[in-house]
């Protein structure tokens, strides 16, 4: 037979409620009875937390401002605003390395997918967002179409290359005149011809950089048949900025390439180790920085 008693629980506003106990059947006299919920009340473990003290969080907005101009992104989750400029690498390390190198109280602007990306204020005063675009063409062309869709207008590729033979030394850095489509992402973008960087920022660029040439982008850094040094003039190849700067010129997106000389030859053999890969990453850093300062930005 049930059991039922009479207890008072202090409401979160000071008021007071009446609540049912029921013991189950067969339960003892000092056992606990359990709570039954009366009908158009709250749940009876929400309405405890509640007179401890407890406030159910509530949800958060996303931090970035969303408008009626501003096309959903699949990619990009950002979760701070972005700035109109931005240094592009590829690797997500680097984006963080230069996060904390380049600003000042830098805020995560974007995680999905581990295209780690940041926004803060520059040594100038102003913001700057420097985000990481992955591996290859098709996933560069993604983030940067995404980040003009978020108000992008003026960046700066910052990433490694391989040189060829007669190439740049590695630990060089080079500024990327043309870049020549020879991978699948730019020649769905319909790019065939050489493409050009916008003229200021490669003037800052080769003021900053070792070198300054050509560089074939490709599917693969190095093809079963490397391209022959008097081909096409390039000096290097690389993974993606042939499809960014075509997909940066669909978007009305002044864009501009430095290089980082990881390694020259097919071996491998002449190649910088870890150190000095961070070590050019600030370079690059530095180099991108400053050529988006000479564009205005």
């Amino acid at each position: 037979m049930e059991r039922a008693d009479r207890t008072r629980a202090r409401e979160p506003d000071g008021g007071v409620e009446e609540a049912d106990r029921v013991a189950p059947p067969g339960e003892q006299d000092d056992d606990r009875p359990a709570l039954r919920q009366k009908p158009g009340r709250a749940d009876p473990l929400e309405h405890r937390l509640r007179c401890l003290g407890h406030r159910p969080s509530l949800r958060r907005e996303a931090p970035y401002p969303r408008g009626p101009m501003m096309s959903p992104t699949r990619i990009v989750h950002p979760t701070a605003v972005l700035a109109p400029r931005a240094l592009l690498p590829g690797d997500p390390g680097r984006a963080l390395l230069l996060a904390q190198y380049l600003m000042a109280d830098p805020k995560m602007f974007n995680h999905n997918r581990g295209l780690w990306g940041y926004t803060g204020r520059a040594a100038d005063g102003e913001p700057l967002t420097i985000m990481s675009h992955g591996l290859g063409g098709p996933s560069a062309v993604a983030v940067l179409d995404e980040l003009a869709d978020l108000g992008l207008r003026t960046a700066v590729r910052i990433g490694t290359c391989s040189a060829l033979e007669h190439g740049p030394a590695p630990g060089d850095l080079l500024a990327v005149t043309h870049a020549i489509p020879r991978d699948g992402t730019s020649a769905a973008l319909g790019a065939h011809a050489p493409l050009e960087p916008d003229a200021v920022i490669l003037a800052a660029l080769r003021e900053e950089a070792d070198a300054a040439g050509i560089v074939l982008s490709s599917d693969l850094f190095h093809a079963p048949e490397e391209p022959h040094p008097d081909i096409d003039g390039a000096v290097a190849v690389d993974l993606s900025t042939a499809a960014v700067f075509a997909a940066a010129q669909q978007r009305s997106v002044r864009i501009g390439c430095v290089l980082l000389v990881r390694e020259r030859g097919r071996d491998g053999s002449d190649a910088l180790d870890a150190p000095a890969v961070e070590a050019g990453g600030e370079r690059l850093g530095n180099a991108g920085f400053a050529a988006l300062l000479a564009a205005g930005v």
